[in-house]
């Protein structure tokens, strides 16, 4: 800085002193004492002590209000006078820190990256938006290590410039919301560049917004928030141009009502046969390959990181997971778990995500997202269940699509489990174990056994059932075998039935109640005659039939004929109430037809 008089006989200025800062509700207004030869002065502004840029110039005054003040922020100051000689050395420096939270709580119900055509992370493309124009692409990187709440740096990459309005419907009116703007000075290298005001349903929000000097520079991000309340169901946002361009990198609405605590409804640990921690094994899914690696992933440092087993495995190819359960209509978030285990470089291996058919993040990178090779990162997409259920595609572009593990968070969201079967039942036989049981309202049946009680075993011994029935084979006879069903459907699966429990190869006990030869026009003792039939033909032959008593109706089938017929049914009368009765039959035919004796309950 000058100090000594100049050619012109003008002295510089004497440096500013005394600068002070009080802080407001919603902005800084600095002062301080004037200078001696002072014409005007200019006012620095950083985010560190010592690191100041300045913010604005040729002030008159000797005081200073800075609108454009986040909150949950400190920000440092310094001033220097000018005149016709130079600027003067600084003042003294001071601070103040805007109080606040400066991550409002509550959802987003958009989240919106104005000029993009695409996808960036839950950002969806450019939408609800009238006038202006975008940039594609502004080609450089986007600092977001100083911004509060910041967007992805993708975000920051488009934007739309010029006067414009963005018209956001569908909410609640009368509700307040917090609109979060995302901003980064591309273009300017200097403060009072570009200056613009941002309305909210015709009433301004902000005054001549300097992007430059809110975020202390050009090519840094900066959010701002501001409290706003939706009228006639939506909330319109309009940028108007002060000099040269209004512009915006992205526009979030969130709802500042409490929100439900988010949860990890699903956990799927991709391509591994076994559960890891709170992953379960691999399920939901269909299509691609699975791998593993015995490689170490590193986890460290990595936001939302699963256990590092989970990016030991992986599924690779082209595969669909398949989520049920989940309420219509309700918000989640997919959380993919990624970790390049192949290649040693970007571009290697590229792939889509698609959520419900549609994509929501293109050309993903693993490599590239997560920095290097056998390194662990996550990606969060927004999700909303259709139809009970969220699908989730990975779908190859350059080599092979893979994923390592899938959540879906949610606040707990989810579709009425079904009830599940009523009234199951087991009859033992030779080597097997018939089960049956009441029908649910709707779903397949999956059957579950155990040789202690209570302690039915995963995975089932049968899916997919469509019937109340099941017959158990193949079993070693003696030994107590345990069942419990479960329904199956769209929303779940639902708890155990009943427990039921029968001993393959038991001796029948209890007295005859009939004794029929079937087919007989006489009594071979102990066996009576045919009786209580309708229907059939009898044949040649010894037929014997054993009912014993343990059931309170009964009804069975005999066909001994030389030639096809249906079914006759022998009704026994008379029968006392009792659990069930078994009824063992024999038959010979010197016709060498045969005879079907059985009966059930």
């Amino acid at each position: 800085m000058l100090s000594s008089q100049t050619p012109g006989g003008q002295t510089p200025p004497a440096a500013p002193a005394n600068l002070t800062a009080t802080v407001g509700t919603s902005s800084i207004v600095l002062s301080w004492s004037p200078s001696t030869n002072a014409v005007s002065y200019a006012l620095f502004r950083g985010s560190a002590a010592g690191n100041e840029t300045e913010l604005v110039e040729n002030l008159t005054g000797t005081q200073f209000t800075d609108n454009n003040v986040i909150p949950a922020t400190t920000y440092f100051y310094k001033v220097e006078a000018v005149n016709g000689a130079g600027a003067s050395s600084f003042s003294n420096e001071t601070q103040a820190a805007m109080p606040g939270n400066s991550q409002p709580s509550g959802n987003s119900v958009v989240q919106i990256d104005s000029g993009s055509t695409t996808t960036v992370g839950s950002f969806v493309a450019d939408e609800y938006a009238d006038g202006g124009s975008v940039t594609p692409n502004v080609g450089v990187p986007i600092d977001t290590t100083k911004a509060q709440n910041p967007a992805p740096m993708e975000v920051y990459q488009t934007n739309r410039y010029g006067n414009f309005t963005y018209t956001i419907p569908n909410l609640s009116s009368g509700t307040p919301y917090i609109l979060r703007l995302h901003f980064a000075e591309t273009y300017w290298g200097q403060s009072g560049s570009r200056l613009f005001n941002i309305l909210v349903n015709g009433q301004t929000v902000q005054s001549n917004l300097d992007i430059f000097a809110a975020s202390g520079g050009k090519d840094a991000a900066i959010s701002i928030d501001y409290p706003v309340t939706a009228q006639n169901g939506q909330l319109a946002i309009s940028f108007q141009t002060v000099r040269d361009n209004a512009l915006v990198s992205g526009v979030e609405l969130l709802n500042t009502a409490t929100p439900a605590p988010m949860t990890s409804v699903y956990q799927v640990d991709a391509g591994s046969s076994v559960p890891v921690s709170t992953f379960s094994a691999d399920s939901f899914v269909s299509g691609g390959t699975t791998s593993q690696t015995n490689g170490t992933i590193t986890t460290t440092g990595v936001k939302n990181a699963a256990p590092a087993a989970v990016y030991q495995t992986n599924r690779f190819g082209n595969s669909t997971y398949t989520f049920p359960g989940l309420k219509t209509g309700s918000q989640y978030t997919i959380r993919s778990h990624f970790a390049e285990t192949y290649w040693g470089a970007a571009g290697s291996r590229l792939f889509n995500i698609l959520i419900n058919g549609q994509v929501a993040q293109p050309n993903y990178d693993i490599f590239a997202a997560a920095g290097g090779k056998d390194i662990a990162t996550t990606l969060d997409l927004p999700a909303t269940a259709q139809n009970g259920q969220i699908t989730v595609q990975y779908q190859t572009v350059k080599d092979n699509a893979l994923v390592s593990g899938i959540e879906v968070i949610g606040d707990g969201s989810m579709m009425s489990a079904p009830n599940p079967p009523a009234s199951l039942h087991a009859a033992a036989g030779v080597g097997q174990v018939s089960l049956t049981w009441a029908p649910s309202s709707t779903g397949t049946y999956s059957v579950f056994r155990g040789n202690v009680a209570g302690a039915e075993e995963a995975p089932p011994i049968a899916i997919g059932l469509t019937g109340t029935s099941f017959i158990d084979k193949n079993l070693p006879n003696g030994g107590a075998v345990f069942y419990t069903v479960k329904t199956v459907s769209s929303t779940g699966t639902s708890a155990a039935s009943n427990e039921a429990s029968a001993i393959p190869g038991a001796a029948v006990t209890g007295a005859p109640v009939y004794q029929i030869a079937a087919g007989s026009s006489s009594a071979a003792a102990p066996f009576q005659a045919d009786a209580f039939f309708a229907g059939g033909n009898a044949s040649g032959g010894a037929v014997r039939q054993t009912c014993l008593q343990r059931s309170a109706r009964l009804r069975q089938r005999s066909t001994s004929k030389s030639g096809p017929a249906a079914p006759s049914p022998i009704r026994f009368r008379t029968l006392r109430l009792g659990p069930a009765t078994r009824c063992a039959s024999t038959s010979t035919s010197s016709t060498g037809n045969w005879l079907v004796s059985a009966s059930s309950t």
